[in-house]
């Protein structure tokens, strides 16, 4: 299968799953935000996790669903790791709705709260490593369970193919 083969599939699949929902949360990554590595070649960048290093590639893991189907998607933060770091959460909206995820954010900032002040975050990277996916799950949860359908309004209205 060609590569264009592959994202007619995928974003065929993403169209029939936005034909009853209006976006689809996941993480973003696998650690919350950490420290860079700026080794000059991209390929030897690191990251340190509770179980090891991992190379930076494994960064795109989770943003490919969006990448594939050539979906919008928008990080949003949803809290702070026990260290202090920011964890995020992925809405990916329906193909051509780019305003769908931003809408979902923003809804999101609204029921959680607006993220910390830019201070404490950048000083809680500088002396922090990455915490485990855990953290991030536990975070996620916590927001699945606080954002039921009827806590969150729906994303605003867009046409249905």
């Amino acid at each position: 299968q060609t590569i264009e083969t592959r994202r007619r599939a995928a974003r065929g699949i993403w169209q029939a799953y936005f034909r009853t929902h209006d976006a689809f949360l996941m993480p973003t990554a696998f650690v919350p935000a950490f420290p860079h590595d700026h080794s000059p070649k991209f390929f030897d960048r690191v990251l340190g996790t509770p179980s090891g290093q991992r190379p930076y590639s494994d960064l795109t893991f989770w943003i490919s669903f969006a990448s594939l189907a050539g979906l919008p998607a928008t990080t949003a933060p949803v809290g702070l790791s026990r260290s202090g770091l920011p964890i995020g959460v992925q809405i990916v909206g329906p193909y051509l709705e780019d305003a769908t995820p931003i809408d979902v954010a923003g809804r999101l900032a609204d029921l959680l709260g607006r993220e910390e002040p830019p201070e404490r975050v950048a000083a809680a990277i500088a002396e922090a490593s990455a915490v485990s996916t855990e953290a991030t799950a536990a975070v996620l949860a916590t927001v699945a369970a606080s954002a039921s359908p009827t806590t969150l309004p729906s994303a605003a209205p867009r046409r249905r193919m």
